[in-house]
């Protein structure tokens, strides 16, 4: 799969659409080009809400921001995947592209905010470069109320800078103002320069068999994914801020509703099929990008085809390593506490055979796995074991703590994998919870590369012989190893830490930092995209 096909919308009613972009030798099987913007536009002149007065940013907030930087350059030890764009983009990310030294950040449906992420760490590199002071001022984030996004809500709070206002819900928030998580009050909705937003995916994922249509005509029967992505729409047409991404699976269609939506807002958008595993992240995760720029806030000088042959270049460049690069050792702390949590309720090694032998508590799939055993058969022209032989042969302390279902499909794999590369330690990952005969078990386009993250869904390292953890899956998101997974919370809708003197400390349990990472997006990769539209653009 490669790194995007692509689809821009222009601003101009007439326009020639000239012929498709060439998208290298790895092209991602995606429609590639509607009406492409030429290169260079003049911008028309400022609006009324220009970027630097009193009503675009709190001048409080910018002096807050630049007063904390340091005065002297940073030394950073930049992550790959920022080097890279800093080496083909630095001669066009000129200090004067972001105004007084503070960028202004937003977004919704925030997840734990992976474009917050690479926008700081951009930052930081561009203050390395400029020897200039230079601040992210984090206005907003918003994630879904109660449980569903509660965790996600922790893990904002606990990392620096935590958002200044944390919506609680998106959907019941205004145009100039919304329920905040953490005060338990209303406060105001900001302008900001880059708003980002991941409307929700499960009305539009091909995994959800109850999926709905997106429409942005709203009725009761709306799904999710059209909620969201009309409140963020909402947003961008009250707020106009400067630069605008969204994110969602990859669907062409998606795409094109959503760039015909911001074409008559009066931006500059084009839509990007980006793989993850193209921007050195060892995952192979298709995703839809959709870049904006608001026309009357940005000059700008290199417009999509620009950022379009930049992205191709940094995807020749970008190199993932191997995922177990991210991998804590089998020793560790950490690791050794995850298996004895997975131990506490152990079954015997009869009552494990028994139901791999017969699925008396996985009826459903049972017939699946006898199919796939004679596929096998065929495939290889030799029998296949026993399930009380596979057990015997490859469960270890780790196989065992699996669900009979997720045992066999391992114990099946591996004596494939055996019979392929002679031995079933083969450095591929697995996800376990798929069924059995899932795409995703192609074992060569998995050596040392997660297949797409899923929420909830179980991955094992074969190399490693062990289940990979939550914190090690965000890792291979493109987070970086500060990030924090406990802490001191406090916020007045937290069911749990809402008292300032009593249950403070958050520790976020690795079955949802497993989740979580199913649910984000690739850090590098939104970062690259992030970093083109602001090297190709300059806020008037």
């Amino acid at each position: 799969d490669e790194p995007f096909a692509a689809v821009a919308a222009s601003l101009l009613d007439e326009v020639a659409a000239p012929a498709p972009v060439a998208c290298g030798p790895r092209d991602e099987p995606f429609a590639a080009v509607a009406a492409l913007l030429p290169d260079k536009v003049e911008a028309p002149a400022p609006a009324a809400c220009d970027p630097r007065d009193d009503s675009f940013v709190s001048q409080k907030a910018v002096q807050r921001a630049t007063d904390s930087a340091d005065d002297q350059a940073m030394d950073v030890e930049m992550p790959e995947w920022v080097s890279v764009v800093m080496d083909i983009l630095g001669p066009h990310l000129r200090d004067s592209h972001w105004g007084d030294g503070a960028i202004t950040y937003g977004s919704d449906c925030s997840g734990i905010d992976s474009p917050r992420w690479a926008l700081s760490q951009l930052v930081e590199a561009l203050q390395v470069r400029h020897r200039k002071k230079l601040k992210l001022v984090y206005e907003f984030a918003s994630e879904a109320p109660g449980k569903e996004g509660l965790w996600q809500k922790r893990l904002l709070l606990l990392n620096d800078p935590p958002p200044r206002i944390l919506y609680d819900d998106m959907l019941a928030r205004g145009e100039e103002e919304g329920p905040d998580f953490v005060n338990g009050g209303h406060c105001e909705v900001p302008r900001v320069q880059w708003y980002t937003g991941g409307f929700e995916c499960q009305d539009l994922s091909n995994l959800n068999v109850s999926r709905k249509s997106l429409s942005l005509n709203i009725t009761e029967e709306s799904g999710m994914s059209s909620r969201t992505l009309s409140q963020s729409l909402k947003y961008i047409k009250s707020k106009r801020p400067a630069f605008v991404v969204l994110e969602n699976v990859s669907k062409k269609k998606t795409g094109e509703i959503v760039c015909a939506e911001l074409t008559q807002m009066g931006y500059i958008c084009c839509c990007l099929f980006a793989n993850s595993s193209s921007y050195g992240v060892p995952q192979s995760r298709s995703r839809l990008y959709v870049a904006a720029v608001c026309a009357d806030q940005v000059h700008v000088e290199h417009g999509p085809l620009q950022w379009i042959q930049w992205l191709q270049e940094i995807s020749t460049r970008a190199v993932a390593p191997p995922f177990s690069s991210y991998m804590l050792p089998n020793d560790d702390g950490l690791v050794q506490n995850f298996l004895a949590d997975r131990q506490k309720h152990p079954k015997t090694q009869q009552e494990i055979i028994e139901s791999l032998e017969k699925g008396a508590s996985w009826p459903k799939c049972f017939e699946k796995h006898q199919e796939a055993r004679s596929c096998i058969q065929t495939m290889l022209g030799k029998k296949v074991p026993s399930c009380r032989q596979l057990f015997k042969k490859y469960a270890n302390e780790w196989s065992k703590t699996l669900p009979a279902r997720e045992q066999d499909v391992l114990y099946l794999h591996l004596f494939v994998l055996e019979q392929h590369r002679g031995r079933p330690d083969f450095p591929v990952i697995w996800d376990l919870t798929h069924n059995v005969t899932f795409a995703a078990w192609k074992e060569e386009q998995y050596e040392e590369k997660l297949p797409c993250l899923l929420r909830k869904h179980r991955y094992y390292h074969c190399g490693q012989q062990r289940l990979i953890l939550g914190c090690e899956l965000l890792r291979g998101q493109g987070f970086p190893k500060s990030i924090k997974t406990s802490g001191r919370v406090v916020a007045a809708r937290d069911p749990d830490f809402s008292d300032p003197d009593h249950n403070t400390v958050c520790d976020v349990p690795d079955a949802q930092l497993n989740s979580i990472a199913g649910n984000t997006i690739s850090v590098p990769v939104v970062g690259s995209i992030m970093a083109c539209m602001m090297a190709g653009c300059q806020l008037v």
